[in-house]
């Protein structure tokens, strides 16, 4: 393996990871705060915050998951060719090592990394904010890596 492809990949893996985690926050804020928007012209009684509700709202986000499977299962599937499939498959794994270190050491304003997810999230508090970076991570870069793993599968079946 030469250096440039050492580079090429290390990029690639770069690429997949944000796209994994931040792309899949910025689609999904887009389709569900655009949907909302529609809703709301044709239902004047749907609440404004709706759209807030849905995606920080609902625990283990399971918009962004959803949304995080399609594009890893797309990508996969009609760029695998480009987009080096064996790499998408394995962007689960940074996500949870920064999930693990938060389990082991919690952030430094003392508050149980789990704690909303005990007592139901009334909205985005600090400690909420706090799982939102590291467990979003985790949820968004899984389900990508599986919708790559099933695409991949479906473009090579087992001999």
């Amino acid at each position: 393996m030469t250096i440039s492809n050492i580079f090429k990949s290390t990029g690639i893996a770069i690429a997949h990871q944000l796209i994994s985690t931040l792309g899949v926050l910025i689609i999904s804020g887009q389709l569900v705060f655009t949907f909302c928007a529609v809703a709301r012209t044709w239902n004047p009684s749907v609440p404004a915050k709706l759209a807030s509700r849905i995606l920080t709202g609902i625990p283990g986000f399971p918009v962004q998951a959803v949304i995080s499977l399609v594009l890893g299962f797309l990508l996969a599937k009609f760029f695998g060719r480009w987009v080096m499939v064996r790499i998408m498959v394995w962007m689960w794994v940074l996500p949870l090592i920064l999930f693990g270190l938060a389990v082991l050491f919690p952030p430094m304003h003392g508050a149980p990394l789990f704690a909303p997810y005990a007592r139901g999230n009334s909205g985005p508090t600090n400690t909420f904010l706090s799982v939102l970076s590291y467990s979003f991570p985790l949820v968004a870069a899984a389900a990508y890596s599986l919708g790559a793993k099933v695409a991949d599968r479906r473009v090579h079946p087992a001999q």
